[in-house]
């Protein structure tokens, strides 16, 4: 795989993240030789750590954005519309905890959003079966609890990135 290829990069200004290695900025151009893009939506170094690994062994060479917050990811969002040599992502990770408003708030913009709402996002979950109703209804296309072990998350986001990038028709391209 291309070295170029896993862009890792967040977004927003999240302290948390300074010093990290997430905390480089790219530029916006998402593709770097990707076949497909991500933005991960997660204020969680370990849990981005952990998907960000996952990803890295996907069966497609995906570029990978992390958002600390929904309001960071709308940002990205709205910039990619507002600029024509931007491309939007081709899937959402959204991590959605039980007092994350923000995160809420995110996807049912993004489901409104006649531009955006094509994009499918999947939300991962602590497993509370609450929170995964109430994300199927703000709009979310799949809920998956997340796991404890790398290996099982690994598992779990190559099928994710199975049936979105090999599966399903993207006619929103």
């Amino acid at each position: 795989m291309d070295a170029s290829v896993p862009c890792f990069w967040r977004c927003g200004m999240d302290k948390r993240f300074e010093g990290s290695s997430l905390d480089r900025q790219l530029p916006c151009e998402w593709q770097h030789g990707a076949d497909a893009t991500v933005l991960l939506v997660c204020d969680d170094q370990q849990d981005i750590a952990i998907v960000r690994k996952a990803l890295s062994e996907a069966p497609l060479r995906l570029c990978v954005k992390v958002c600390a917050n929904g309001p960071g990811a709308q940002d990205v969002l709205r910039r990619c519309l507002d600029d024509q040599a931007r491309t939007l992502p081709d899937l959402i990770l959204l991590d959605l905890q039980r007092a994350d408003a923000g995160a809420f708030e995110f996807l049912k913009q993004v489901k409104d959003a006649p531009d955006l709402r094509a994009i499918p996002v999947c939300t991962l979950t602590n497993g509370d079966d609450d929170l995964g109703r109430e994300a199927y209804a703000a709009g979310a296309n799949a809920v998956v609890s997340k796991v404890g072990t790398l290996e099982a998350m690994g598992q779990i986001l190559n099928a994710i990135v199975e049936f979105w990038f090999k599966t399903a028709k993207r006619y929103y391209v």
